[in-house]
Parts: structure tokens; C-alpha cells; sequence
């Protein structure tokens, strides 16, 4: 899980943040993404921010 909120500094992957809103759809990253604190990631690498 992203420890914190942030933006994707580098990498790609699928997300999903199902437990914080309830949507239940993965949700695709990339650099430049702001990504919430507690979003699982399910593929790929991510450094955040």
C-alpha cells in the first residue's frame, strides 16, 4: 500500500483505492498522478512523492 498521499514520480501501474472510496474499478497511474495514501497497488512499480 502508498504509505502517504503523493504524485508518481516514476513507474506505472494499476491501483486500487476500493477500500478508501469504494470504487471499484482499478485505476491506472502513471508520472504526474496524484495517488492517495493507502491505495493498493496491484502491478508495476511506482515512486512517489
Amino acid at each position: 500500500a502508498v504509505p502517504v498521499d503523493g504524485e508518481v514520480f516514476q513507474g506505472r501501474s494499476t491501483v486500487t483505492v476500493e477500500h478508501l472510496t469504494g470504487e471499484s474499478k482499478p485505476l491506472e497511474k502513471k508520472m504526474g498522478d496524484c495517488i492517495p495514501g493507502g491505495a493498493r497497488n496491484l502491478d508495476g512499480m511506482l515512486i512517489v512523492k
